[in-house]
């Protein structure tokens, strides 16, 4: 028996393999992001999980957190669709 782990994401479940963790700044513009689940397994079924992925120590993220970074869980193609080209261009807010 194979076990699929999902989310739900805007009303529909979503396999995790299809699923990544992005990271806002406070600014609004992303800036880094992580798959939730690969082929050899789960990376992150959740947000602390994904903070882990993202930085090395704990000090890291909750400095992040202070500054008010964020993390979102969407769906693969939602990333790709809305995100991705945000990720090459430069930010202008600091």
């Amino acid at each position: 028996m194979t076990v699929t782990l999902s989310a739900e994401i805007d009303g529909k479940h979503v396999p995790l393999t299809d699923c990544d963790w992005v990271l806002w700044g406070p600014c609004g513009c992303p800036f880094g992001v992580s798959m939730a689940a690969t082929a050899h397994g789960v990376r992150a079924a959740d947000e602390d999980a994904a903070w882990r992925c993202l930085f090395v120590t704990k000090r890291e993220i909750d400095r992040a957190k202070r500054r008010g970074d964020r993390l979102e869980l969407m769906s693969h193609e939602r990333y790709c669709r809305a995100v991705s080209d945000r990720m090459i261009v430069r930010c202008d807010h600091a």
